[in-house]
């Protein structure tokens, strides 16, 4: 596996197209390079203070829906979920206030994503490797570009309430599989719960990180302002 010529799996080779056929079966393909401008135009509408937050909500709600394969969107929510960190870097780049200084380190962090492509290089069909690649690429470039905006306690509450706000929704989805199916949960192998057949170790964390925020938010919900 980790060394020598990598190869995908004729399953793993397809995962692409397959998604852009799920796409296409909901509508013409045309309509991804539609989406990403009316979210920003709609973004542009709003006030410039709240851009940040709002893209912040759309991602962290938008990424998890790539997870429930048995929802007609999850295959756009898939192929799109890079056009999100795209939105949140835009928007953190033209974000009101002060900017902090990030040190030449911490730009190693999207330069080693831009530098993983040469362990996909050797890998045949790379069609799905290179997807995930260019993601981690825009998602490091939007983390780095994110930090900058958090100078003070007041602008990282600013992120905080809007990933918590974003998790609070994203955890309706799982919810509703629940509702769905009519107290009878999904299970993906050894029990592990698996809402609308997501992988454990995909869902998992989001339950993970949305505990987190959400407590931490609720003991600080006296001290925002």
């Amino acid at each position: 596996m980790w060394g020598g010529r990598r190869e995908l799996s004729r399953g793993t080779m397809d995962k692409v197209q397959i998604y852009l056929d799920r796409v296409g079966e909901l509508m013409p393909l045309w309509v991804l390079y539609v989406i990403p401008l009316l979210a920003l135009v709609s973004l542009m509408l709003i006030p410039r203070r709240l851009r940040l937050g709002m893209s912040i909500m759309v991602m962290t709600i938008w990424t998890p829906i790539g997870f429930y394969n048995e929802l007609e969107i999850a295959g756009l929510a898939k192929v799109t979920t890079g056009l999100s960190y795209l939105l949140v870097a835009a928007m953190a780049m033209i974000h009101p206030g002060p900017r902090r200084p990030v040190s030449k380190v911490a730009w190693l962090y999207p330069a080693l994503a831009v530098g993983s492509l040469v362990y996909i290089l050797t890998v045949r069909e790379s069609s799905f490797a290179l997807a995930i690649w260019f993601n981690w690429v825009l998602l490091t470039v939007a983390a780095t570009l994110l930090v900058r905006t958090v100078t003070d306690a007041r602008s990282l509450n600013y992120v905080i309430k809007s990933l918590a706000v974003g998790l609070a929704i994203a955890l309706i989805m799982p919810l509703t599989s629940m509702v769905v199916a009519g107290g009878a949960f999904s299970y993906y192998q050894l029990g592990r719960f698996s809402p609308w057949n997501a992988n454990p170790n995909h869902f998992g964390p989001v339950v993970v990180m949305a505990s987190a925020i959400l407590w931490y938010s609720a003991l600080r919900s006296s001290h925002w302002t």
